[in-house]
């Protein structure tokens, strides 16, 4: 069975590597000059003026619909065009069962859309050092979703999503468009909704000094408490100036503390791992429900 996994997907497999490995031989190479050029300006010390190039800033950006578009054309068809072309009998009426189709093929698809995501992360981390160095924003939600361990979870659950669907409808066209749209919608509300929960925020005064700054005068970076993603501010009432008039209470003002609430840069790779650890949970699930459609369903 892995061996016949192989020669259907090899063509893919082999014509994406090569795109990913061009990908990501382009970041290094931005990536470095972009380190070499950061680093200058902090010899210098005139690195309030320094600017990422245009092509070191924009190209990271194309990966984050690498997870999404291995879901559409790799996950989706991939139980759904075997329905569709009834070569799906062939294998099962020669001994091999559906538990062992599915995980086979399954199996190899996700590892490497798992080796190919991991590949292109490391690759923007690299280019993307000199502004992770200078902006100290890597939780913002574009940051976050293209370095680290993220774009690996998010591929294996696009991948599991899109065979889940393709099960489901059977046919390819269909499950490419549900794909798209669910596993977007999903991964766009974890990032907006879910993710500012995973560890409770730390507070600091609303004055004080949250963030790593750049020092104009001196053309120098100087670190902060090392917030690098604000979550909310939270207001607390100390006092009110109140008088009575006439029997009556009257409230002129109202006298509050203001905190920000803010994640630090340490747990960066906490929330990763976390946000990892719950796509490959989900993924987890959708391919039992895969199974589960699969073995109920009739030839």
């Amino acid at each position: 069975m892995n061996w016949l996994v192989w020669r259907l997907y090899r063509k893919q497999i082999i014509l994406t590597g090569l795109a990913v490995v061009i990908y990501a031989v382009l970041l290094v190479v931005l990536g470095n000059q972009a380190w070499d050029k950061f680093n200058d300006a902090l010899a210098a010390k005139k690195v309030a003026s320094f600017n990422l190039p245009p092509l070191a800033d924009t190209l990271p950006k194309l990966s984050l619909a690498f997870p999404i578009l291995l879901g559409m054309f790799w996950g989706a068809p991939l139980i759904a065009k075997e329905y569709a072309e009834g070569t799906h009998k062939l294998a099962w009426v020669q001994g091999v069962t559906r538990r062992k189709w599915l995980i086979a093929k399954l199996g190899w698809i996700m590892a490497f859309g798992a080796l190919y995501a991991g590949i292109i992360s490391a690759a923007v981390m690299w280019c993307n050092r000199a502004e992770n160095a200078i902006r100290f924003d890597r939780f913002t939600a574009q940051l976050f979703t293209m370095q680290g361990l993220a774009p690996v979870a998010y591929t294996i659950f696009a991948i599991a999503l899109g065979a889940c669907v393709g099960a489901f409808f059977r046919s390819s066209v269909r499950s490419v468009a549900i794909t798209l749209a669910v596993g977007s919608i999903i991964i766009f509300t974890v990032a907006t909704h879910l993710r500012p929960h995973y560890m409770r925020p730390v507070s600091a005064p609303s004055a004080s000094n949250i963030y790593p700054a750049i020092n104009i005068e001196k053309n120098t970076i100087m670190p902060g408490a090392g917030a690098i993603w604000v979550v909310g501010t939270e207001y607390k009432t100390l006092s009110k100036d109140c008088s009575t008039i006439k029997g009556n209470q009257f409230c002129n003002s109202v006298v509050q503390s203001v905190k920000t609430m803010y994640q630090p840069a340490n747990r960066f790779w906490t929330f990763q791992f976390i946000e990892f650890g719950l796509y490959v949970v989900v993924s987890a699930i959708l391919s039992l429900l895969t199974y589960r459609v699969i073995q109920k369903r009739d030839v």
